[in-house]
């Protein structure tokens, strides 16, 4: 080979001893960190070298070519040395490039896998392969071993690196998995702590928690012994021994919290809260005490603590804490806390319990404020029930934060309880008002003595009682107005809705009006009369209202209301059900929108009762005095038209024929003379020479009445002509003028138009009358005539000066006579005792209805009287108020003729007609009664001697047969003292047998009684016979139990009977003949009986004394069924509507009116 020599030093040539790189000097295998520093430096020292190279490679060229000639061979020879040098660089540094990479590539591998040696140590040695696969020229045998020794080394180093890691990592994780399984084992543990509720999760919780436990030890001793041997191990034993403890302290701590609050005190008592506190401060103690002891300490507690239980209690702790383990796991420090966290939760759970306690006493104080509340409302609630005083500790209670108990409070309930008495004051006044059972007078001066103001109620008391009595009469019928009208505008439905008619009934008596009724009108002025809704309820109120209270308007309510009302009912009574029609009466009156119609009839009526307004005829005259003009005008020409000798009757007929086509009997108010074609001529005659009736006058004498009828007229009609706003006096002379008219048309027309001679009218009292309220057409629905009418109404009249003279007889003489008692002597009550039943025969009684009821069916009437026959008349007044007669017919006749009157009457006309009724054996035949004529009632004269014969008394003449007939019923009565007189010292034919009048009246007497039991008998067994499948019925609905055993109807019906009888001896101590005087209808006596068996206060509702009782003893059926209606309320009260209502149908047949 070639050797140059270039001055400086000896270059040798190539061999594997020489090879020398001039390359940085750095160690990469062992220290990796700097390599990436080394690489730059060597680069930057090779690039100098190269330079330097180039430098000396220009310098040779340049001496070759200043020796090109010499140097020629020798520049040759020192390019291709460079070469090789070139080429052996550039192969190391490959090499250089390649262990770099490797370095790198370990570094990070060894990042990566820190902790894995072995996937460090396969993807390393990939890599090497990989390497080596695809070196190039640079990995020759030389560099090849240089390159391996390099892996070698970086894959040891790296390894042992990695190694560590692992080692520290796998005890890592050895002691995190012990950790996780403490942790999980302790959540496992709290989780089944938490679930214990009763011994049987106990049992659960004993064996997984012995699970836990043993898994837990059994991952700390595989720790022991495959980790604590390494040489990376940093865990102690005492750190294992931690591992137990910290899982007992928290077990125990969730155990003995949760095990002391959720299973000693699962229901929170102050006792178990005791027993809690006793256990944890044996736990705290550290040592159990003897069973004895802890029986002891327990039953300080609770003297009833089962001692089983105690045993129990401390096995528990024995098998689940570390206290009672055998072991000391746990530090001072942490069973402190354990027995804090424990009393915590107990004093936590109790103070929860408290509060929710007291938070449930203060929700329960709400009721019970509520309580009292509605314990208050009730005062004034009539038919809520009254409290007892245990019953009133239950409402009025207080509560006690600090002791968690509730006391009465006693000074609350004698508060109310003096209230309460006030309400059962309250209550059974208004009760016996309901019942009839008491006067205004009495029943004002025990409300004045009732302490009101107490339950709430203000105002008067006698408005007050009346307010609550209407209220307690409807039962539980709701007054609002859509549930009062329901059933008002069908007359058989409204009749069998017995709370309403009660109710109704008992607001006509009172004459008062409940307050929701009259809010009602109150609000109702603003209603639209348009909806047919509003329309319905205001007519039902208008049909109530009158039904009540006829045209009058009651206590506190409006007269604009009333007279609107009046005006609807009596458009819906007209117009036949038009409730549009009706109901715009209330709008026209009441709305705002017509409030100039009301503003005009409040002028109008000013302006028609003035006397200086109407100018007529010269003189300032009044509306109504105009009016009476006109109509006496118009009734005055009707008469003179039936004149025969009168012009303008002529005149009239004709020009009716002729100008109005009509007969005369068309013409205007033809239809109001009562007397046609009568002749002024032959009427003096008559009445002056024969002492016959002036037909004429009699006609003329109706003008008043006519009169009267027209102002009530124009008194409903005139707001239909009163509609123009702002009217005046000349507006009203016009709409006057039409009402007239109308009027006219109306009465002419009017078919209720009747003559009445027992009709008072003001100024036309002693005459026929001509009117549209006749009163034979109103009383009773029209069934009887003008005589029965008014021999009932004798009978009242007398009958309650009869009544009122045994009471008050200053009253009586005031009532009748006009005089006091002081101004009379007998005879002059012995003259009216024998002749008032003739009053109506003399006409010195007669009619005059109660304007305010008119509307109403059967009106009631004031009754005028002129005792003296002077024409002078006045109505008959009571305690210096009008007396009102409601019309019956008990005086007369009757469906059934069942009233004592009746059967009387009855039994002295069989006796007459000789029915074998009157046992006469041992009598004369024939009686002479002494002076009969100046004794003897009804106003008849008869001879002095009165021959009555026995024997033939059937074909007496009818004034004997009329004159026995009075003798008899007036002896059976003994209401008058007469026949005493009538009989002292008559000549008996055969006085040894009878020989005194009491001996006679005593016969008599006994012989009507038999009578009188034996049609009650006959009436009981044919009512008996023929309902008795109805009082079975009855009695199955409403006494089930008794027929419990009856298996036929046969077996039925005989239970039925047997019930029926067991109230007879109970009804018969009351309610008998004997007892009573008078047949009772066995109908109404099966009522009177099943209420006797239905409650222990019959005597109260229905005994002697009562309302219904006296009505019952009168033989008032009809009025005896009204007081009984009127104990709707308490039969409410009771549970026995059904039972009420069941009476009340069995009651409908009246047997009399």
């Amino acid at each position: 080979m070639v050797q140059l020599n270039r001055g400086r030093r000896l270059v040798q040539g190539v061999q594997s001893s020489n090879i020398q790189v001039n390359v940085p000097s750095f160690n990469a295998l062992e220290n990796p960190i700097n390599v990436l520093g080394e690489i730059i430096n060597s680069n930057d020292r090779q690039a100098q070298l190269s330079y330097e190279r180039e430098l000396q490679t220009k310098k040779d060229q340049i001496s070759l070519l200043e020796g090109e000639i010499k140097a020629e061979q020798k520049a040759t020879e020192a390019l291709e040395t460079e070469w090789l040098a070139q080429e052996e660089t550039r192969k190391d540094n490959a090499l250089t490039s390649a262990v770099i990479d490797l370095n790198n590539y370990a570094y990070d591998l060894s990042l990566k896998h820190h902790s894995s040696p072995a996937d460090y140590v396969t993807q390393l040695d990939e890599y090497y392969a990989k390497v080596v696969e695809e070196s190039g020229d640079w990995y020759d045998q030389t560099r090849a071993l240089k390159f391996n020794e390099k892996f070698s080394s970086l894959k040891r180093s790296n390894h042992a690196t990695i190694n560590k890691n692992y080692l520290n990592k796998l005890n890592e994780n050895t002691w995190d998995g012990i950790t996780a399984v403490k942790n999980h084992s302790i959540i496992q543990a709290q989780q089944l702590i938490a679930n214990i509720e009763n011994p049987s999760d106990l049992s659960l919780y004993f064996q997984e928690s012995n699970k836990i436990m043993q898994f837990l030890t059994d991952r700390i001793g595989s720790y022991e012994t495959n980790v604590m041997g390494n040489a990376q191990n940093k865990k102690t034993a005492v750190d294992l021994q931690n591992v137990i403890a910290e899982f007992v302290y928290e077990r125990d701590k969730a155990f003995i919290s949760h095990f002391l609050t959720d299973f000693v005190m699962a229901e929170v008592t102050e006792e178990n809260l005791a027993v809690a506190n006793q256990i944890l401060g044996i736990y705290e103690k550290g040592n159990l005490e003897d069973k004895d002891e802890i029986d002891r300490l327990m039953k300080q507690i609770n003297p009833d603590f089962d001692i089983s239980t105690a045993d129990g209690l401390l096995e528990i702790f024995e098998y689940n804490t570390e206290r009672y383990s055998g072991e000391v796991l746990l530090t001072p420090d942490q069973r402190e806390d354990i027995i804090n966290e424990a009393q915590g939760a107990i004093d936590s759970k109790y103070q929860e319990w408290r509060e929710g306690v007291i938070k449930e006493n203060t929700n329960l104080q709400s009721e019970i404020n509520e309580g009292i509340e509605q314990a208050h409302a009730e005062l004034t609630n009539l038919t809520s029930k009254v409290y007892n005083r245990a019953e009133l500790k239950k409402i009025f209670q207080t509560y006690d934060k600090d002791t968690n108990t509730w006391s009465p409070d006693l000074e609350a309930i004698e508060e109310y309880e003096l209230k309460q008495q006030s309400k059962q004051n309250f209550q059974e006044l208004v009760q016996l008002r309901l019942q009839d059972n008491i006067d205004d007078k009495e029943f004002l001066k025990r409300a004045n003595a009732i302490d009101l103001k107490t339950l709430g109620l203000e105002g008067d008391p006698m408005s007050i009682m009346k307010e609550y009595t209407v209220r307690l009469a409807f039962g539980d019928q709701n007054l609002d107005v859509v549930a009062i009208t329901r059933d008002v505008f069908d007359e058989a439905t409204m009749m069998n809705n017995v709370n309403l008619m009660n109710g109704l009934n008992v607001m006509k008596s009172e004459f008062h009006m409940p307050q929701e009724f009259l809010d009602y009108f109150s609000a109702a002025k603003n209603f639209d009369m348009k909806d047919e809704t509003n329309q319905k309820h205001i007519v039902g109120m208008a049909i109530l209202k009158n039904y009540a209270f006829g045209n009058s308007a009651p206590m506190g309510m409006d007269g604009d209301i009333n007279q609107a009302l009046n005006e609807v009912y009596i458009a819906y009574d007209k117009s036949k059900g038009n409730f549009g029609q009706a109901s715009s009466k209330w709008a026209l009156r009441l709305h705002p929108e017509f409030s100039h119609v009301s503003e005009n009839i409040k002028n109008f009526n000013e302006w028609y009762e003035n006397d200086q307004i109407q100018v007529y005829k010269g003189e300032k005259i009044s509306g109504y005095d105009y009016m009476n003009n006109q109509i006496s005008e118009v009734f005055e020409l009707a008469v003179s038209r039936r004149k025969w000798e009168d012009l303008a009757g002529w005149i009239a007929m004709a020009k009716g024929k002729m100008w109005t086509g009509k007969d005369l009997d068309d013409l205007e108010f033809d239809n109001l003379v009562k007397n046609k074609n009568t002749s002024g001529m032959v009427d003096w005659f008559r009445s002056n020479i024969f002492g016959g009736e002036n037909y004429t006058g009699e006609n003329l004498s109706m003008a008043t009445s006519v009169v009267d009828m027209m102002n009530r007229y124009v008194d409903q009609e005139i707001h239909r002509f009163l509609h123009t706003e702002n009217m005046k006096g000349s507006d009203f002379h016009v709409a006057l003028q039409s009402v007239i008219e109308d009027g006219i048309r109306h009465m002419g027309n009017n078919p209720d138009i009747a003559f009445s001679k027992i009709l008072y009218v003001d100024g036309n009292p002693n005459g026929i009358v001509v009117t549209d309220q006749d009163p034979k057409k109103l009383i009773m629905n029209g069934e009887y005539d003008e005589n029965i009418i008014m021999q009932n109404a004798n009978a009242f009249i007398g009958k309650e000066i009869l009544n009122e003279f045994a009471k008050n007889p200053n009253e009586a003489s005031m009532m009748w006579f006009g005089v006091p008692a002081s101004s009379l002597d007998v005879n002059d009550w012995d003259n009216f005792k024998r002749t008032y039943m003739s009053l109506w025969r003399e006409n010195k009684i007669k009619l005059k209805p109660v304007n305010d009821t008119m509307n109403v069916e059967n009106p009631s009437w004031h009754v005028y009287v002129d005792p003296d026959g002077d024409g002078l008349w006045r109505v008959m007044t009571k305690d210096g108020i009008p007396m009102e007669w409601f019309p019956n017919a008990q005086f007369t006749n009757s469906s059934k003729g069942f009233t004592y009157e009746e059967t009387l009457d009855k039994w002295a006309d069989n006796i007459i007609e000789g029915d074998a009724l009157l046992d006469t054996s041992g009598w004369s035949d024939v009686y002479d009664f002494k002076d009969f004529g100046s004794e003897a009632s009804a106003g008849t004269q008869w001879q002095d001697a009165f021959r009555i014969d026995v024997s033939d008394l059937k074909n007496a003449s009818p004034e004997d047969r009329q004159t026995f007939k009075t003798l008899l019923k007036n002896m059976i009565k003994g209401e008058e003292s007469w026949w005493n007189n009538l009989l002292a010292g008559s000549k008996w034919i055969d006085d040894s047998e009878i020989n005194t009048v009491s001996e006679f009246q005593s016969l008599l007497t006994t012989q009507f009684d038999d009578y009188q039991k034996k049609i009650q008998e006959k009436m009981d067994f044919e009512f008996a016979t023929k309902q008795e499948v109805v009082l079975m019925q009855h009695n199955m609905r409403f006494y089930p139990e008794k027929f419990n055993n009856a298996e036929n109807e046969e077996d039925m019906i005989n239970v039925s009977n047997q019930h029926n009888a067991t109230m007879l001896d109970v009804y018969n101590d009351t309610f008998s003949i004997d007892n009573i005087g008078t047949i009772i209808p066995p109908n109404y006596a099966f009522v009177i009986k099943d209420i006797i068996a239905s409650t222990d206060n019959w005597k109260e509702l229905i005994g002697e004394g009562t309302a219904f009782y006296s009505e019952l003893k009168n033989g008032n059926f009809r009025f005896a069924k009204n007081k009984l209606q009127r104990l709707s309320f308490y039969f409410n009260q009771i549970d026995r509507e059904d039972q009420f209502n069941s009476w009340l149908n069995l009651w409908n047949v009246s047997y009399n009116k």
